[in-house]
């Protein structure tokens, strides 16, 4: 009996071919493996920055807009107060990557979920009778408000660091919404001003106030006249006659969002929100709590137009891959 077998040569053909189709084809499970990682990779980066951009708006919607400013982090040295307005048409000539603002209290102002009331009673109303017997230059008399409740969610808030009737605790802050111009040329009434020395009554546009005791709807100044002691800090408040209207804000603390570029990378650092600290007592965001908002930030960028706030974000992979990946987002603030 004849058998048919395959030769050494059709072996060897064999063998080549199917180790052709196995590099292939183990090529293209790679790429496909890798477009996999990289596709999950941008997506959790455009998640992350959602995120982010989502805090960084609710944040912002709670700004008091003519207290809003720009630095370049970068110039920040022992002596440096260099910043604009946010909406400075000349904002780009400091090439700013970080924002500063007083924020308003929003947490008080929805008011007390425990009252029995049918409309919950704000811990501050935003309004001030002008023609009150009780709003002198000295106090104002705030109609619909709860001030005891607005104390005690700024106590919350601030770590037992902030107060309107504790006299062993800071101050809020009260801004008339008269009190200062857009483009105000003077920068230097909101307290920014790192240099204190050179600049020692640069909180115009903020009035120190306490909640009067035994009233639920009066505030005090702190002081009017040169220094006042609260606590173991020393008090600027300037004796400058402000100009009273119907409307303020009631303010605990100012916020910041700045790059820590500690690792030396200035296109891999973290983002990082300042909080709870008050440039009415002198502080700058380096006295401030800290929270890192996100990790492996390539750049960070915030413009205004008028009433229009853009923010821009990029996140990178952190070069986890081998081959730097990067999401870009932005998001506009009306």
């Amino acid at each position: 009996m004849r058998r048919v077998a395959f030769t050494l040569v059709e072996m060897v053909m064999v063998i080549v071919i199917l180790g052709i189709v196995s590099m292939i084809g183990s090529d293209v499970i790679s790429q496909v493996f890798k477009g996999n990682i990289h596709a999950k990779i941008t997506n959790d980066l455009e998640k992350e920055s959602d995120i982010v951009l989502d805090q960084i708006v609710k944040r912002l919607r709670n700004a008091i807009p003519k207290s809003m400013i720009a630095r370049n982090v970068h110039s920040l040295g022992p002596n440096a107060f260099k910043y604009k307005f946010l909406i400075d048409e000349n904002l780009s000539s400091i090439d700013p990557d970080m924002i500063e603002w007083l924020g308003r209290d929003y947490e008080s102002f929805m008011g007390d979920p425990s009252d029995n009331d049918i409309i919950n009673k704000p811990g501050w109303s935003g309004l001030i009778d002008v023609d009150s017997p009780d709003t002198t230059r000295s106090s104002f008399k705030t109609p619909g408000s709860k001030l005891s409740y607005a104390s005690s969610v700024m106590e919350a808030l601030s770590d037992g660091t902030v107060s309107l009737d504790d006299p062993n605790l800071r101050r809020p802050a009260l801004v008339f919404k008269c009190g200062a111009t857009l483009l105000d040329a003077n920068r230097s009434k909101w307290g920014w001003d790192i240099n204190r020395t050179a600049y020692p009554n640069d909180t115009d546009n903020t009035l120190v106030v306490e909640k009067r005791a035994g009233s639920e709807d009066i505030l005090d100044i702190v002081s009017i006249n040169g220094i006042a002691s609260v606590g173991n800090q020393l008090l600027d408040q300037s004796n400058t006659p402000k100009d009273v209207c119907e409307q303020y804000y009631l303010t605990w603390s100012a916020y910041a969002i700045a790059p820590d570029r500690t690792g030396g990378n200035d296109h891999d650092f973290k983002l990082v929100l300042y909080y709870n600290y008050q440039p009415w007592y002198g502080d700058t965001f380096r006295d401030a709590q800290k929270v890192v908002l996100a990790e492996h930030v390539s750049s960070f960028r915030v413009r205004a137009f008028l009433d229009n706030i853009r923010i821009k974000l990029c996140l990178n992979d952190g070069n986890i891959t081998g081959t730097k990946l990067g999401f870009c987002k932005e998001k506009v603030l009306y």
